[in-house]
């Protein structure tokens, strides 16, 4: 069975230079080559199949999609039901739960534009990351809260709604696919995907059986973010056989692995030889990256801002060739405003730009909280995953009488304490927290 490639390594490393190679190696042996390059964007793929063909001269079996353009390839496109149509079901869904069942904590506000809207990505959410109902009202019931459980009613009817009339939800077509893959659906024997930070359940679910059928490389940044960590950990749990490829941000030398019986999943991580300046490779640790730095600046006006914010990005692309315009991200409050004035800037510099509505930095998405609580035990209590699940905002502390300060308080105790993970090491952290508020050691809620 193929063993899928994971290439981890920070920006700039050369995971896509990585991948490139790997890819122009196999099109110059064979120029008609099966291969698919899955991105999150077309314009990242564009980029990646110019740097190809550069460097291989022709690769006349690519095909360069998206997970959802792909996915569509494989099963059939009336299997998927439309936007609008699996809206409008959620709408009626809603009016129903909340009028004559378990959803009236909601009826408050149900005459509200925005209680649509709020459950509509909430459901959209728990779809795309394939949360059962059945975990769903289970997480509620764990944490006795009204609103996640007029969720989960509503959730569970909309998806008995969906069955009911044999409709797909858009954010379900990945799974929909790893079924047809599963089933036997031609695939290439050569599935890449670069440029993700982060993957989704039903994603995931497509990864793994395409990793049953074929050559799967994946690259991510597990630093990039907590989820991406936790993304990174749920690939190697599912491909514990995987090779690993680490990249060191100022271009040391890899060494790869694959991880057997002998060696844990887990600590699958490589060891990174840097090269000494006679070019032989070192045996030395590799030193710590440099402290990120941050660039202040005034501008009069809003076309002030934006050209300092180009010619910032004009100026790193020039001084550091490995970059890529794909590797900056500009960040508003609210982009709209901005938006028209922007890409008129950035055309000038003749920078690219993918407009694109993120989620707040504050949110944590919902299925992905839902799982990570589902799985606590199973990870083995994690310090990190408790906090994330407690300081989300998807659920209400002050039922157990916590406020945010004590959350932050236990994970600073924990960790300076060395109390990473187990049970055990739960307990004792909270009892040590008892004592010190008694001794009159804790810090002041707020």
């Amino acid at each position: 069975m193929p063993n899928p490639t994971l290439i981890t390594g920070g920006p700039g490393s050369g995971k896509t230079d990585t991948v490139v190679e790997r890819l122009a190696a196999i099109y110059q042996a064979d120029p008609f080559a099966n291969a698919v390059v899955l991105v999150p964007t077309l314009r990242h793929g564009d980029q990646l199949r110019r740097r190809l063909v550069g460097r291989c001269g022709v690769a006349l079996g690519l095909r360069v999609e998206t997970i959802g353009r792909f996915s569509h390839g494989l099963v059939s496109r009336t299997a998927v039901s439309s936007h609008p149509l699996v809206d409008e079901l959620l709408t009626r869904t809603i009016r129903s739960q909340v009028e004559a069942g378990p959803g009236a904590y909601f009826r408050p506000i149900a005459g509200t534009r925005g209680l649509s809207t709020l459950v509509r990505g909430a459901v959209g959410d728990l779809l795309a990351e394939g949360v059962a109902t059945k975990d769903m009202f289970k997480v509620s019931r764990m944490t006795g809260d009204d609103s996640l459980m007029a969720l989960s009613a509503i959730y569970a009817a909309y998806v008995t709604e969906l069955e009911q009339r044999g409709w797909v939800h858009p954010t379900q077509i990945a799974l929909n696919a790893s079924r047809a893959v599963i089933g036997g659906a031609s695939v290439p024997d050569t599935c890449v995907l670069d440029g993700f930070h982060l993957f989704r359940g039903t994603e995931l679910a497509l990864l793994q059986a395409l990793g049953q059928r074929g050559d799967v490389v994946i690259t991510l940044d597990p630093n990039a973010s907590s989820r991406s960590r936790y993304d990174y950990e749920r690939l190697l749990d599912m491909f514990p056989a995987a090779e690993l490829i680490e990249l060191s941000k100022n271009g040391a030398s890899v060494q790869t692995t694959g991880l057997n019986e002998e060696t844990p999943a887990r600590s699958g991580q490589l060891r990174l030889f840097p090269e000494t300046e006679s070019g032989d490779i070192g045996t030395s640790e590799p030193s710590s990256p440099p402290p990120p730095t941050i660039i202040a600046g005034e501008a009069p006006d809003r076309e002030g801002q934006l050209r300092a914010i180009a010619r910032q990005i004009k100026q790193r692309l020039t001084d550091q060739p490995h970059l890529r315009p794909s590797d900056f991200a500009v960040a508003f409050r609210q982009a709209s405003p901005h938006l028209r004035l922007a890409r008129q800037i950035f055309a000038e510099y003749n920078l690219p730009l993918d407009p694109a509505a993120g989620e707040r930095l504050n949110s944590r998405p919902l299925g992905v909280w839902v799982r990570r609580l589902m799985h606590l035990a199973d990870d083995g209590w994690k310090v990190r995953d408790v906090v994330a699940v407690l300081s989300s905002g998807f659920v209400g502390l002050e039922q157990w009488g916590l406020y945010p300060g004590d959350v932050a308080q236990f994970a600073h105790y924990a960790r300076d304490n060395h109390l990473w993970s187990g049970y055990d090491a739960l307990g004792r952290a909270a009892e040590g927290l008892r004592i010190e508020s008694e001794k009159g050691e804790g810090i002041e809620r707020q």
